[in-house]
């Protein structure tokens, strides 16, 4: 069970049944209490509820609800039991899921020869 306890998050591995990674930034209004990150908090104080923990997988509302509070942020859920959830908008290329597109390559106006070329200031010519 996700936990209220503060001393739980001050333990470097635990043993959980359901995980959540997240590499963004969720709005809190509790920033720095307790030496806490900002999803440590939002763990703490919303997700460990237990109406809300018991039903993250199985009740749409719970999940919209978990989706207004972390306004635009994605998070996923990973459980050996309920399998992968995905709150938020996640990009889907080919059977994998990321939180954003910063992994597509961008395009330039110009060619590789010439950008090549005069990247950093560097000039072969």
């Amino acid at each position: 069970m996700m936990s209220k306890s503060i001393r739980m998050y001050q333990h470097l591995a635990l043993l959980c049944s359901i995980k959540m990674p997240h590499n963004g930034i969720i709005p809190i209004s509790e920033e720095g209490k307790e030496h806490l990150s900002d999803t440590q908090i939002f763990i703490k104080n919303v997700l460990a509820n237990d109406d809300i923990y018991n039903t993250i997988y199985t009740d749409v509302y719970t999940q919209d609800l978990i989706q207004q509070h972390i306004n635009g942020d994605r998070l996923a859920f990973l459980s050996p039991i309920y399998g992968i959830l995905l709150i938020g908008d996640f990009v889907e290329d080919t059977g994998i899921y990321y939180s954003n597109g910063g992994y597509l390559p961008t395009t330039s106006l110009y060619d590789d020869v010439e950008y090549g070329r005069f990247f950093h200031g560097y000039n072969r010519w």
